[in-house]
């Protein structure tokens, strides 16, 4: 992906359109549930292993701790990555781990208590997060700028609703329709 070599707004007259535009391909994403690049928005392979790690672990609920080398060869994560960031997803309380020839890596809330928001926040770090390093921060005209911080802030809480209204539970039932499997409750 090319990089932004705009540094204000003036610079890129369309940088907004393309912005915005990438966030609505990013919406449809989610609704559709395809991840990993969303057109010029990147998740990380953090991100998308990690997501994938406990998306393997929601699908296995409640048989009990899964190694780390069976989520590896089903979702293609080396193992050695795989490790680190189940490390950090137990740090964050979002797996438990128990060691042992019995032992490996399960879920420590229910699939549906956790959302994509939860994990993306705990792999990437803020969504959007706001450039306060730029020495441009002294505008002609602030009212501008106030006006397009509002903007980003408005896109950060949009796409922070979008992730938290999708649960592990949520993608696990996306597979089960897509698959034709039907889950009958009394």
């Amino acid at each position: 992906m090319k990089q932004c070599q705009a540094t204000r707004l003036q610079d890129s007259p369309h940088l907004c359109y393309t912005f915005l535009r990438n966030i609505v391909v990013y919406l449809s994403a989610a609704d559709t549930g395809v991840w990993g690049i969303w057109n010029g928005m990147r998740i990380s392979s953090k991100g998308d292993y990690g997501l994938r790690a406990l998306f393997d672990l929601a699908q296995r609920y409640g048989e009990g701790p899964i190694q780390s080398d069976e989520i590896a060869s089903r979702q293609g994560i080396p193992v050695n990555y795989l490790n680190q960031l189940l490390i950090t997803l137990r740090r964050a309380g979002l797996i438990d781990s128990l060691r042992g020839p019995q032992g490996g890596h399960l879920l420590a809330r229910k699939p549906e208590q956790i959302s994509l928001l939860d994990i993306l926040t705990v792999l990437e770090g803020p969504l959007l997060p706001i450039d306060h390093g730029r020495d441009d921060r002294m505008p002609s005209v602030p009212e501008d700028h106030r006006l397009i911080d509002d903007l980003w802030g408005e896109m950060r809480e949009t796409i922070a609703q979008q992730l938290a209204a999708v649960s592990l539970d949520d993608l696990c039932q996306r597979k089960r329709h897509r698959s034709g499997e039907v889950m009958y409750y009394i």
